[in-house]
């Protein structure tokens, strides 16, 4: 019988000088690190796991503490699935194409759809062709959703405007402003998996043009967009990326919001005004500007 090779990788982002004590933590619970990349954010390692036992191993690895400092040895933790043979394929067929925001909100020219079971034979020019599962952002999400429907709206009000998009994971919002006719589209994110993969998507859609990074930095570029469709955490801690980066007429599209989670960021971003606030469920997302 054919052995199944399906797996879950650990995705752990650490301090480096938590190494020697993430690296014993792992070794404890069996686990081999099969990759480790450091950059500006810290030093990211990759660990492979059976199925069953993802989401067990990051509660043990989430209760670890420094011993001194008494702080979270593993702050910052993700899951991915790998599927592989037939379970892939089984999974796969679940898989369902949708559109990028509402058709009701989105203009019928610019209807834009996503196949998230990655490239197909025959392209269309409407279509984006991502990889579910390798990195957050495919595009069904309601915050991705909204994002999309008030990027689409917003760069209406400018001739190929300037995006960026931070915290671009898959990069499905960074190629949908390509096809909506952006001039300059920065897509960055710290995840060198979400670099990876947006780097193949973009490949894939042939969405050329594209300026991929790992951050900001020496970026002279002021944008009339900029989206951050990630969490209240880091909305919070790009906040002053958002304004040094910014046109003095542009806007920023802030998701991934839960309603809890506005009053701080509008607590944070004090000096902008709200233009909309959209809600879908529990998620709400924001348009602001300078005043």
């Amino acid at each position: 019988m054919k052995k199944d090779s399906s797996h879950r990788k650990l995705i752990l982002l650490i301090s480096p000088e938590n190494e020697s004590l993430c690296l014993a933590a792992l070794r404890e619970l069996q686990l081999k690190p099969v990759r480790k990349i450091r950059n500006f954010s810290g030093l990211w390692i990759t660990a492979k796991t059976s199925m069953e036992n993802g989401r067990p191993l990051m509660l043990r690895l989430w209760e670890r503490r420094h011993p001194k400092t008494g702080r979270r040895i593993f702050p910052t933790m993700k899951l991915q699935t790998h599927l592989k043979g037939r379970e892939d394929l089984d999974f796969r067929k679940t898989l369902k194409v949708f559109t990028l925001g509402s058709t009701e909100k989105i203009p019928d020219h610019k209807c834009l759809w996503v196949d998230p079971r990655g490239a197909a034979d025959e392209r269309r020019r409407d279509t984006l062709y991502v990889n579910y599962g390798e990195a957050f952002g495919a595009g069904s999400h309601p915050s991705t959703q909204m994002s999309a429907e008030m990027l689409c709206k917003t760069m209406a009000k400018f001739r190929k405007p300037k995006v960026l998009d931070l915290g671009c994971g898959t990069g499905v919002l960074s190629m949908a402003a390509v096809r909506w006719g952006a001039g300059t589209v920065w897509a960055v994110d710290n995840d060198p998996t979400a670099l990876e993969t947006a780097r193949r998507n973009f490949k894939t859609n042939r969405t050329p043009g594209m300026v991929l990074r790992e951050r900001t930095d020496g970026c002279r570029v002021k944008f009339q967009i900029i989206v951050l469709n990630v969490n209240v955490k880091v909305a919070i801690l790009f906040k002053e990326t958002v304004s040094r980066r910014m046109h003095p007429k542009g806007f920023a599209i802030l998701g991934g919001l839960e309603h809890r989670d506005v009053q701080p960021v509008l607590q944070a971003y004090s000096d902008f005004v709200v233009v909309e606030r959209r809600n879908d469920d529990r998620w709400a997302n924001l348009l602001i500007k300078k005043p």
